[in-house]
């Protein structure tokens, strides 16, 4: 129990990365929304709009991560403890306290958020090409499936295979 005990504490960052993560992923999302919406707002109340709702999500942000912090190291050893418990040997344990104080693993916990970002941001460039034309294909299958007509008011034609001639001339892309 003591080890686990060490364990769980030393585990902490852990924690409160995943804690932050947890609190401030909705706000990536609305952010996306908010910044389609301000699309649509006449640009000389653009800015201020933005900055307002910058604001707001700061303050959001401000509280929701600290109570979520501390929330997430209240309940990590009545959680995390009992599986430690039930998957590792005390002997595995000690080792496990004993790697994670090491200077390595200090290092590399400390830098383990900068990897996760830097993979996060390179895999979020990638993402658009790789999965745009799959969502625009699902999307238009859906669409086809549920007889809804595509944006633009065309309706929704079923996926004719490409050597199959259209009786008029195709639609420019």
């Amino acid at each position: 129990a003591m080890s686990r005990a060490k364990v769980t504490t030393l585990q902490q960052p852990i924690y409160e990365s995943m804690a932050r993560d947890i609190a401030t992923r909705p706000v990536v999302q609305l952010g996306q929304a908010v910044g389609n919406a301000l699309q649509d707002v006449p640009v000389d109340k653009r800015e201020a709009m933005a900055k307002s709702i910058d604001a707001d999500i700061r303050k959001y942000v401000d509280e929701a991560v600290p109570a979520l912090r501390e929330r997430a190291l209240k309940i990590a050893p009545a959680t995390v403890g009992p599986i430690l418990d039930e998957r590792l040997t005390e002997d595995e344990l000690k080792q496990l306290a004993a790697w994670l104080e090491s200077p390595a693993a200090k290092k590399y916990q400390a830098i383990g958020g900068d990897l996760q970002l830097a993979l996060a941001q390179k895999l979020s460039t990638e993402a658009g090409p790789l999965l745009t034309p799959k969502l625009e294909a699902l999307d238009k299958k859906i669409r086809t499936t549920l007889g809804i007509p595509a944006p633009g008011g065309a309706p929704a034609s079923g996926a004719a295979p490409a050597k199959a001639s259209p009786p008029k001339k195709a639609a420019s892309k």
